[in-house]
């Protein structure tokens, strides 16, 4: 079976990941200088968060979007209602408006986003 590294180096990406608390894990792959896809893995609060677990399930998400260059599988809040606290419910909404797939191609990104990816690099100061 090949790695997570493996797999990114073939397709030429290079994922980036960040994390919203304990709700959701979230990967960006970049080719080049742009963004190719997005995957979002989302934790039930009835599950123990787990990091390794979210990196592999977006991971793949954003792999399955670059292989078949297409978005889907849309995040559906309606298997959550009723059976989750407020808050809870609160921040799935947050990730659904901003994201709205777990699988994107070519996503639209958050200013958030945009930092993470293409961030200045520090200037490197010499002693003279």
């Amino acid at each position: 079976m090949k790695t997570q590294q493996q797999i990114a180096e073939e397709l030429g990406v290079r994922p980036y990941f960040y994390y919203m608390g304990q709700i959701a894990t979230v990967c960006l792959l970049k080719k080049e200088d742009k963004c190719v896809a997005r995957g979002v893995s989302i934790c039930s609060p009835l599950d123990q968060f787990n990091r390794a677990t979210g990196r592999a399930k977006s991971f793949g998400r954003a792999i399955k979007a670059v292989v078949r260059q297409e978005s889907n599988c849309s995040i559906n809040l309606d298997r959550f209602y009723g059976k989750y606290e407020v808050d809870f419910m609160e921040e799935l909404h947050r990730v659904e408006s901003l994201y709205g797939w777990k699988s994107a191609y070519l996503p639209k990104l958050t200013e958030y986003e945009r930092r993470i990816l293409y961030k200045p690099l520090p200037e490197f100061h010499t002693v003279a």
